[in-house]
């Protein structure tokens, strides 16, 4: 019976140290890590207050050297940012295309001019102005514009303002389409021919015998 009182002692001491042993290292780290934190914070308070994330880029950036970190924000600085974008061509248009029905000359006379002549829906506008706008100014406006385009997208409307009541009209498309490049220049020399020959009003005549000309 002695004998395991004895072994019973024994062990409880063993049991007893092996506890005291592990309370002393929970001290020790609680007490390290609260010196850890006591650093940081005192470091804080003499460089002011670090940014918020700052100690987990600082600790994404260890390893890596000064010139690494410096290639790798290069290259961030090499990244296209998106270009503005600038809306007042866009919006010209919008405004022409509403205003070439306006009832004001002045503002279908400015929306002519801002009509896009390789846009297919805009040249049908044109042409629509250019056989329809009761102005003379408007449709000689339509034709200036029109010979600023690609000939074998405009030519075929110049030629439709050979029709036109208006002599300045007529003179001013035989005057453009002297000069360009039409496919098609059979079907026009028989045009100026017939204006040459038939229009009432001697100045037009005489101006499709000069695009006759300058044809040769």
């Amino acid at each position: 019976m002695n004998k395991i009182n004895e072994i019973a002692l024994s062990i409880i001491a063993m049991l007893m140290s092996f506890l005291l042993v592990a309370c002393q290292q929970d001290a020790t780290e609680t007490e390290s890590l609260s010196s850890s934190e006591s650093l940081k914070a005192e470091r804080r308070q003499n460089e002011g207050s670090a940014p918020i994330g700052s100690e987990d880029f600082s600790d994404a950036s260890n390893g890596k050297s000064v010139s690494e970190r410096s290639d790798l924000s290069d290259a961030f600085r090499k990244i296209p940012r998106p270009e503005a974008i600038d809306f007042s061509d866009e919006e010209i248009l919008v405004e022409a295309r509403i205003n070439i029905a306006s009832n004001d000359r002045e503002l279908r006379l400015q929306a002519v001019a801002d009509l896009d002549l390789n846009d297919a829906n805009d040249l049908a506008l044109l042409e629509n102005v250019l056989l329809s706008d009761p102005s003379s100014e408007v449709r000689e406006e339509v034709v200036m514009h029109l010979a600023d385009g690609a000939p074998d997208k405009t030519a075929p409307l110049l030629m439709k303002a050979l029709n036109d009541s208006n002599s300045d009209v007529v003179i001013s498309a035989l005057d453009w389409l002297s000069t360009m490049d039409v496919s098609d220049k059979p079907s026009l020399i028989a045009a100026f021919k017939q204006i040459a020959a038939t229009h009432p009003d001697q100045e037009v005549r005489e101006a499709a015998e000069g695009a006759l000309d300058m044809m040769d």
